[in-house]
């Protein structure tokens, strides 16, 4: 009984924290190139802003609890003169990007027969998803009330 109590393999925090940022940093990453290529495109001034506190309180609450846990490691702030149209389609590039590696994922794992990686290809997939649906909601700061305000604005000039 206790051998078997002994040999139990534990891993350490880290481990899980580390495989969790491989796996969400290029989701999270490409999401705010999006944003800052295409504001830079319109001519934009686009400055990315790491949130040391937020990645902080996420790396402090996935140590208290693992499973999934969602927090903002930074954002891109857009700025100059545009159209409502040009703003709501900046605002729109990160969540769009997290639909479109979800529909890869997606695709990777219908179509082929990969097996080996497939729990990366899910947990990417989810990951995506969930991006892209909290980016979509209508909450101030996030992208989809920039989204949703700038397209009315364009509707109603």
């Amino acid at each position: 009984m206790v051998d078997d109590l002994l040999s139990i393999d534990v891993k350490p925090w880290w481990h899980d924290l580390k495989y969790a940022a491989m796996i969400a940093a290029p989701a999270v990453l490409l999401h705010e190139f999006a944003h800052k290529f295409l504001a830079l495109g319109y001519g934009f001034e686009a400055v990315y802003n790491a949130s040391f506190w937020g990645l902080g309180i996420g790396i402090f609450l996935k140590m208290l609890a693992p499973g999934f846990l969602f927090f903002i490691p930074g954002y891109v702030a857009i700025s100059g003169i545009g159209t409502s149209l040009q703003f709501a389609l900046v605002a729109l590039a990160g969540p769009l990007t997290n639909l479109i590696l979800f529909a890869t994922f997606w695709l990777l794992l219908k179509y082929e027969r990969l097996t080996r990686h497939s729990h990366i290809w899910q947990l990417g997939k989810t990951i995506n998803l969930w991006l892209f649906g909290f980016n979509m909601l209508p909450i101030p700061g996030i992208d989809g009330f920039k989204f949703y305000t700038q397209i009315w604005q364009a509707i109603t000039g």
